[in-house]
């Protein structure tokens, strides 16, 4: 379902212009979570880097069928975090959308991208249910027990385990409702392309040719502390060259996302 976006991408990526002056603070972040229980940091990660004071390094404009969001290409990832507001969401029958972060899903990382996130499906009685899910790819995912409601506020967080390539800990925790998901899996990953991303997913498939289901109807999902671990530290995405990735199918944008508002926050809208 959450596969690659680059044999539908826009080839030509294009350079958009620099941001303003940066800021000095970042969203509180998870420190640490447990299958249980969770801790948020109250004061911002010292080890964030801090924006540069000259030129920014600009976002590159793709399109996808499924995708919206941002998406950092520079090598060497070994962590991803942000917050995003769970959306309220309207929708017929069998609407569905995701909303996570992760690493992989393009270009030569085609069938390989590991992510952690909620979904808001609606079932055929039209109730709508928002729960934590995670993948590998090309496995398909795997629904956790674990739900969440429009409104809270949603903590990811993925890093590998220090001198691995293939280990990682993915974690998940609603602020709001004190509750969190947490696993450790082994998953190869050429750890290139740190995701933020809404998507609508493939039915039940995660052929790049399945049909979609059909997307849910929101207003905004706002991520805020969207950073990504390096080997020297977390990065806020204001720092970094990201790809600004646009929904379009048909001529026709779906959702895209607002520029960043240093260091690291931004909106996706649905059109």
């Amino acid at each position: 379902m959450r596969r690659s976006l680059i044999g539908l991408c826009c080839c030509l990526l294009l350079l958009v212009g620099c941001i303003p002056a940066p800021a000095t603070t970042t969203q509180p972040l998870i420190s640490a979570i447990h299958t249980s229980t969770a801790t948020i940091a109250t004061t911002p990660i010292a080890t964030v880097r801090p924006l540069p004071t000259g030129k920014l390094p600009g976002w590159y404009q793709q399109s996808s069928i499924l995708w919206s969001g941002y998406s950092a290409p520079q090598q060497g990832i070994q962590g991803v975090r942000a917050h995003w507001i769970e959306p309220q969401v309207s929708g017929q029958p069998g609407s569905n959308m995701f909303i996570w972060i992760g690493v992989g899903g393009w270009a030569n990382t085609l069938n390989e991208l590991v992510q952690i996130g909620t979904l808001a499906y609606t079932n055929d009685r039209g109730f709508t249910i928002h729960k934590v899910w995670y993948e590998t790819v090309p496995q398909l995912s795997h629904e956790t027990s674990m739900t969440v409601e429009a409104g809270d506020d949603i903590a990811a967080i993925m890093t590998l385990t220090a001198g691995s390539t293939q280990s990682w800990q993915l974690s998940l925790y609603d602020v709001t409702q004190h509750t969190s998901y947490s696993t450790s899996i082994d998953y190869p990953s050429h750890q290139v392309y740190a995701d933020f991303i809404v998507e609508d997913p493939h039915l039940n498939s995660t052929d790049i040719e399945a049909s979609l289901y059909p997307f849910q109807h929101f207003k905004t999902v706002k991520f805020t502390g969207a950073q990504v671990l390096y080997n020297n530290g977390w990065s806020s995405i204001g720092a970094l060259r990201m790809m600004q990735i646009s929904m379009q199918r048909n001529n026709q944008t779906i959702a895209y996302p607002s520029n960043i508002t240093l260091p690291d926050s931004f909106n996706i809208i649905h059109t």
